[in-house]
């Protein structure tokens, strides 16, 4: 399905409606009681950080081009929540820079506590892996580009500003939507791979992660296991490996411990793997983990597990083109980072809205759709309101069309009755004497924090929540 509505842009209406929804929840109360205990010492200005939070979040909102587009904005009166205020362009990008983004990131962090008590969004996943401490999808993406609107590089071609804004990692829960984790690379062209292990450092033991092949490394998967953490994700085709041990032979169904890597490859694993197969349609496709029990992990919770990694694909589209992440707007580190936090502010507060619409109807949270729900909050500022906007889109959620029938199904494996039957198969029981370690073959540190040749390149990893989400909030 392809909606006609261009997500990058928001409409007047829908920046307005937009805007009150999020100063319901971002009130000046909220912002200074996150920032207080971080931030203690900053003095009373005029330009107060206070002030800069609720600019920087409508700068995003409305889709301002540029800090003088903003200023102007602010001169007049037309920021949301914030008297008029007689300021030069260059005073508030010198304020900008000298606020560390750890005030954004410390706002971040207050509403994913604050929105953790109301967060189960699916709780079917949560079925798939119950002895796992949390259920963790892991992506990375490429903040493609600084806004060519921005003024900051008015000499650099347009090809080379692809390299400028770095790379975003992000752990979120798959169980509740919320971020757990983000690391940021200011290097664009970094390998993901350097950021899996600060990512899930972040998380607690027995947390099970799933990834797609893009981090798929012998290394990492034996580091995995020496953080004790489990792991779900796609075969590579071709990789050379030796069975073990077979727990099921069926003609649409093979589980098996296997070692990756042969004994003549320049690389192998401490410990063996187990290699999942399903037929589906005449194609096997392949899994692996390093869950050896099929009891604990079945093979259809392994491929429901993976196959919820699409959220996290979805939560990226929508946070680069609905909330604008894909053109990012300063040229330093520390405006990057503050886009960063502040436009994961606005996701996680829709996501929630999202949530409740969803729970309310009964649907699946990734089946309402982010470009619909944008343009039914536009239409509900151009309507006599007398529901708040939570309750106006439960009640006209069918009529606004904000469920995308199937999005789910799309995205699911289908079980045939043949592969129904062979997943029924007795397994045969692994004797876990026979598994003993070998001597792991691999390049030393290979994926450890690289070092850095310059001295503007940064490497950071950050926790945005460190609490068990399974519990309620106090």
């Amino acid at each position: 399905m392809t909606d006609a509505h261009d997500p990058a842009r928001l409409s007047v209406a829908e920046a307005a409606a937009l805007n009150a929804q999020v100063r319901e929840t971002l009130t000046p109360t909220f912002v200074a009681d996150a920032l207080r205990t971080g931030l203690p010492h900053y003095r009373a200005r005029v330009l107060t950080i206070e002030v800069v939070v609720l600019c920087v979040l409508d700068v995003l909102i409305r889709g301002l081009p540029s800090v003088r587009a903003l200023v102007r904005e602010l001169r007049l009166g037309g920021v949301a929540g914030v008297a008029a205020l007689h300021v030069s362009s260059q005073a508030f990008a010198q304020r900008l820079e000298a606020i560390p983004h750890t005030a954004f990131l410390l706002l971040l962090t207050h509403a994913v506590a604050a929105l953790r008590s109301d967060t189960v969004a699916h709780p079917d996943r949560a079925r798939l892996a119950p002895f796992a401490a949390a259920l963790v999808g892991i992506d990375d993406t490429t903040l493609d580009a600084v806004a060519r609107k921005s003024d900051a590089f008015p000499h650099v071609a347009s090809g080379k500003l692809s390299g400028l804004g770095g790379r975003v990692g992000a752990a979120v829960d798959l169980v509740t939507g919320l971020i757990r984790a983000v690391a940021y690379d200011t290097d664009a062209g970094g390998n993901e791979r350097h950021r899996l292990l600060p990512l899930v450092g972040a998380l607690p033991a027995g947390s099970l992660v799933v990834f797609d092949l893009g981090y798929f490394a012998f290394d990492l998967f034996d580091a995995l296991g020496e953080h004790f953490t489990y792991f779900v994700t796609r075969m590579k085709g071709r990789v050379e490996h030796r069975v073990e041990h077979t727990f099921v032979e069926a003609p649409e169904y093979r589980d098996r411990i296997v070692w990756l890597g042969g004994d003549a490859s320049t690389e192998r694993m401490r410990w063996p793997v187990r290699l999942i197969e399903v037929r589906v349609r005449d194609t096997w496709w392949s899994y692996i983990t390093n869950v050896w029990d099929p009891t604990l992990l079945p093979a259809v919770h392994a491929l429901r597990i993976y196959e919820a990694r699409w959220s996290l694909e979805r939560a990226f589209a929508a946070i680069k083109r609905a909330l604008g992440l894909h053109a990012l707007r300063t040229c330093h580190v520390n405006g990057i980072l503050i886009q960063l936090w502040a436009t994961l502010l606005l996701y996680q507060l829709l996501d929630a809205l999202r949530a409740a619409v969803a729970r309310a109807r009964a649907w699946g949270p990734d089946e309402v759709s982010w470009p619909l729900l944008m343009e039914a909050i536009g239409m509900y500022a151009r309507q006599p309101r007398s529901q708040p906007l939570p309750a106006w889109l439960i009640s006209h959620a069918t009529d606004l069309d904000l469920r995308v029938a199937g999005v789910e199904r799309r995205k699911r494996a289908p079980i045939s009755r043949d592969l129904s039957v062979d997943l029924q198969t007795p397994w045969v029981p692994l004797p876990l004497a026979q598994i003993q370690p070998r001597r792991p073959c691999r390049r030393p540190d290979r994926f450890a924090a690289k070092k850095r040749t310059k001295p503007s390149e940064k490497f950071l990893a950050v926790i945005v929540c460190d609490f068990p989400l399974a519990e309620p909030l106090s």
